[in-house]
């Protein structure tokens, strides 16, 4: 997924990464599997601060995309963010 950072905030950032992957695979989704979403771009803030946008922005919007998954992971380069 690309995305000209310079013209984004940090909340559609999230959105994108989470809604996008996470509304294309709810169908797909079962309560024994885990979905691993990998994005490659890692330069908005640090690991912590990704965290806390990516835990904040799923909570708000779990009902309406977490699907069925067990467990649910956001895979940057430099660490790894579990929603549920």
């Amino acid at each position: 997924m690309y995305f000209r950072m310079h013209h984004i905030s940090k909340t559609n950032y999230i959105k994108e990464i989470l809604e996008t992957a996470l509304e294309s695979k709810k169908n797909k989704s079962d309560n024994k599997m885990t979905l691993l979403i990998y994005c490659a771009y890692t330069s908005y803030g640090l690991l912590f601060e990704r965290r806390v946008l990516c835990r904040e922005y799923f909570k708000k919007s779990e009902q309406k995309i977490g699907g069925l998954w067990q467990h649910i992971f956001v895979v940057f380069s430099d660490g790894n963010v579990q929603l549920r």
